[in-house]
């Protein structure tokens, strides 16, 4: 009896007690209790930042949240572009997170359950940049050459009194460019009317130079490391002039026909070319028939001289040259010549035999070939020197 009025005691106490607690749950459940809300402070907050880069977002969540704080990032229409959990930084009272690539214009907030910070928008620019740099060079009209397009050439040899048109494309729309030298006026490239992003300018080759690209937005932003232009000026060479046969001087007889061979080039083109040779006073020149050459491109020019019927006697010395015409940077004629040879004329009874060298004499007969040779050696120095002034 006594154990049975226990149990009933114990029971009843139960139900007295676990009433309340159960309304509570209840209530609860309802709604009846208000959920914490949070502050978060965010940062960088609204920002700019350049196109392509990465961005660190840092959040203080106040009271801390049971819930993980994400980080969640949107284009500007609302469609979420990625979300990543943040991370507690090294103090423990801030969270951070990283948005990898910022490829365009977007919003970003930080979120845990259902409650989030306010949107805060990141605006996207560009450093202005060189993307191409063409040159389209056209010689001079005398030279006959044609245009030549360099592509990507921010090194460019062109000829003195050359013509080019610089074709510059750049990342966007700019406010200014320029090509900027020392001690010059700056050569403003100009927006194509069609296509703002193509710019252009015209300008003519006089000396070497050395130039930078200087490239400036609306905002004021300039281009990073400015890249040179080098423009060098390529010097009219005179015409080359190579005697390939014979090398040396010669002597012949007054009846043959002296053979000569010589080659021509030019770094343009050698338009008339011929030899001029004399003997005793007497001079004649030789002009070759051929089509102006192309560049350094080399012409074979050979002829052979008849000496019969000339006059030449023997022991006269026969002297001969060749020359080649070219245009210098004004469109003017000009010609150059080669180095002076001689054929001296020996006679039909010119024996040579081999002998015992004989010791000089004080009359001065062995030194007759010396002098000769002396006397030529002369005569080319003094034509050396006339030919390098005339040049």
């Amino acid at each position: 009896l006594f154990c049975a009025a226990q149990f009933w005691l114990m029971k009843g106490q139960r139900w007295e007690v676990g009433q309340p607690a159960t309304a509570e749950l209840m209530e609860i459940a309802a709604g009846g209790l208000e959920a914490q809300e949070l502050t978060f402070e965010i940062s960088p907050g609204n920002v700019e930042v350049e196109k392509g880069s990465r961005l660190l977002v840092e959040a203080k969540v106040s009271p801390l949240p049971v819930d993980p704080v994400e980080l969640v990032w949107t284009d500007l229409e609302g469609a979420e572009l990625g979300r990543t959990t943040m991370r507690s930084a090294v103090d423990g009272t801030r969270l951070g997170s990283l948005i990898p690539r910022v490829a365009e214009d977007l919003r970003y907030q930080v979120v845990s359950g259902d409650q989030s910070s306010e949107a805060c928008r990141v605006t996207t620019f560009e450093i202005p940049k060189l993307e191409k740099w063409d040159v389209e060079i056209e010689p001079p009209a005398w030279t006959g050459m044609p245009k030549q397009l360099r592509e990507n050439a921010l090194k460019v040899a062109a000829r003195g009194g050359s013509n080019l048109e610089i074709l510059a494309r750049v990342n966007k729309p700019l406010a200014e460019a320029e090509l900027f030298a020392p001690d010059r006026e700056p050569v403003a490239l100009k927006p194509d009317p069609s296509d703002p992003t193509l710019l252009r300018a015209s300008m003519d080759v006089k000396e070497s130079v050395k130039y930078r690209i200087h490239l400036v937005d609306a905002e004021a932003r300039a281009n990073e490391s400015p890249p040179w232009f080098d423009l060098k000026v390529q010097t009219n060479q005179p015409p080359k002039i190579e005697l390939v046969f014979p090398k040396r001087d010669v002597q012949v007889s007054p009846i043959q026909e002296l053979p000569l061979e010589a080659r021509v080039s030019d770094d343009v083109s050698v338009e008339r070319s011929g030899l001029v040779w004399s003997w005793e006073g007497k001079t004649e020149e030789v002009n070759f028939s051929h089509s102006p050459t192309k560049p350094k491109k080399d012409e074979t020019l050979s002829i052979r001289l008849p000496l019969e019927g000339k006059g030449v006697e023997p022991r006269h010395l026969i002297s001969y040259h060749f020359w080649a015409e070219d245009r210098g940077d004004g469109g003017e004629v000009r010609r150059s010549v080669s180095d002076l040879f001689f054929a001296q004329v020996r006679s039909f009874e010119d024996i040579f035999r081999e002998a015992e060298p004989s010791p000089p004499s004080e009359g001065g007969g062995e030194q007759t070939p010396r002098l000769l040779e002396l006397q030529k050696q002369v005569v080319n120095a003094t034509w050396g020197l006339m030919r390098d002034v005339n040049a």
